[in-house]
């Protein structure tokens, strides 16, 4: 089974994954479909809860990655 595709919270199939340095958090970002657009959904891990949806991309994001200091979330979307 492949569980990376399965987490609840998304509409498309997952593109990416970004770990937070401390563990807390894992960003995982999905592709578009018909009307859906781009979305990243940002996970407690320790309660298992997408705790905030983002939705800024209006194609597929193929990136994410944590600042340093895990402050900042970085996307990159595709671009046609």
């Amino acid at each position: 089974k492949n569980y990376l595709s399965s987490i609840p919270g998304h509409v498309e199939e997952i593109s990416c994954l970004a770990l937070q340095h401390d563990t807390q958090i894992l960003a995982s970002a999905s592709g578009t479909s018909g009307l859906n657009s781009s979305q990243i959904c940002l996970w407690d891990l320790q309660g298992n809860l997408c705790q905030r949806t983002l939705s800024y991309h209006e194609h597929g994001i193929v990136a994410l990655a944590y600042s340093r200091d895990d402050r900042f979330l970085i996307s990159v979307g595709k671009y046609l």
